[in-house]
């Protein structure tokens, strides 16, 4: 009602206000969210369409994960499941430390830089029908610290103990300090590290 009674010169001194508030808060609010870094989300649909390549290289091979050192034409997991995801963007996250060789527009499966998602290593040629729990076993997740061999072989036997705990840790990069996680049934979530440690059933 209010509004109404304004006149037309009043509305548009008003919406000028609003240009010149927004002009003026919006590089604040977008400086704060630059430091963050990516939200918990960001990495998730990467690790959902690594999911459906596992899923989609499981029917063709026997129900089997790949294996971390891949024959023929492959040079790792990550290299063989390719076909099936399309793009190498994919392997990407965007809050790494080490934005890997798409900035130079090299795609080298031989090369550190290729990936951020480790494989979990345990599950090499496994067949997936074997897994008691594949909502609870972990195939996947957060973690790059520039400091591994980050290749399309990119893999780890177990998820480095200081990981878990240290929120500046590669796995909890993101500014709510919380690691995502793909499961062998395909789903992806995120848990702080008081949440993973919580989870006993976790499998990985």
């Amino acid at each position: 009602m209010l509004w109404k009674n304004w006149s037309w010169s009043g509305r548009i001194f008003f919406v000028i206000g609003l240009g010149f508030l927004y002009a003026i808060l919006y590089p604040v609010f977008a400086r704060q969210r630059a430091s963050d870094g990516p939200g918990p989300r960001s990495c998730q649909p990467s690790l959902k369409q690594i999911g459906l390549g596992f899923f989609q290289y499981q029917q063709d091979y026997d129900e089997k994960f790949p294996p971390i050192i891949s024959g023929g034409s492959a040079y790792g997991w990550a290299d063989a499941l390719q076909p099936y995801i399309k793009s190498t963007w994919i392997y990407q996250c965007p809050s790494s430390p080490d934005k890997g060789q798409m900035s130079n527009g090299l795609v080298d499966p031989l090369q550190n830089g290729y990936t951020d998602y480790p494989f979990n290593a345990n599950l090499d040629q496994i067949s997936s029908p074997s897994l008691p729990s594949p909502s609870l076993q972990i195939v996947s997740l957060d973690g790059n610290d520039g400091l591994e061999a980050t290749n399309a072989r990119y893999c780890l036997t177990q998820i480095p103990p200081q990981w878990l705990h240290d929120e500046s840790s590669p796995l909890h990069r993101h500014f709510s300090k919380t690691g995502n996680y793909l499961f062998a049934d395909g789903h992806v979530k995120s848990y702080t590290p008081s949440q993973f440690s919580s989870n006993k059933n976790l499998v990985f």
